[in-house]
C-alpha cells in the first residue's frame, strides 16, 4: 500500500517550490541569463507562486483518493499543474522579449499537446508498471 503524504508535508513542500521557483527560475535565469530586470520579475513570482500553492491541497486530496481514482487524479493534477506553468513562462517569456511575439500561439499549441499526450503517456506507463507484481523475494536464514 501506498503511504499518502499529510497536507502539511504537501504545503512544506510547495513553499520550497516557491523559494527554488524565486531564487533559481526567475532571479537565476530571468535576471542573470536573460537580462531582465528584477523589478519586472515581481509579477510573474506571485502569479507563478499561486498555482504552485494550489498544488498542495490539490495533490494531497488526489494522492488520499480511493485507490480506484488514485492514479487517475494525481497524473491529472500534475499534467495539469505542468501545462498551467508552461502557459504563464510562455506568456511572460513573450512579455519580457525573451521569445518573438510570432511564435507565442504555436508555442500554446505545441505545450497544450504535449503536456496532454506527456500526461497520458505518463499514466499508461504507471498503470502498467503498477499492474505488474514483483517477484517475491526468498527470505534469508537469520
Amino acid at each position: 500500500m501506498i503511504k499518502a503524504h499529510s497536507l502539511r508535508s504537501w504545503v512544506l513542500g510547495s513553499l520550497a517550490g516557491i523559494a527554488i521557483l524565486g531564487s533559481v527560475d526567475l532571479y537565476g535565469f530571468g535576471h542573470l541569463v536573460f537580462h531582465v530586470p528584477v523589478a519586472r520579475l515581481w509579477e510573474p513570482f506571485w502569479v507563478l507562486s499561486i498555482p504552485i500553492l494550489m498544488l498542495a491541497p490539490s495533490m494531497y486530496w488526489a494522492s488520499n483518493s480511493q485507490p480506484g481514482f488514485r492514479l487517475k487524479r494525481t497524473m491529472g493534477t500534475a499534467g495539469l499543474f505542468m501545462w498551467l506553468v508552461i502557459v504563464l513562462a510562455i506568456y511572460y517569456s513573450v512579455k519580457f522579449g525573451i521569445i518573438e511575439a510570432e511564435a507565442e500561439r504555436p508555442m500554446y499549441i505545441i505545450s497544450t499537446l504535449g503536456a496532454g499526450l506527456g500526461t497520458l503517456l505518463a499514466y499508461q506507463v504507471r498503470k502498467k508498471a503498477d499492474g505488474q507484481k514483483l517477484p517475491e523475494l526468498p527470505e534469508s536464514p537469520a
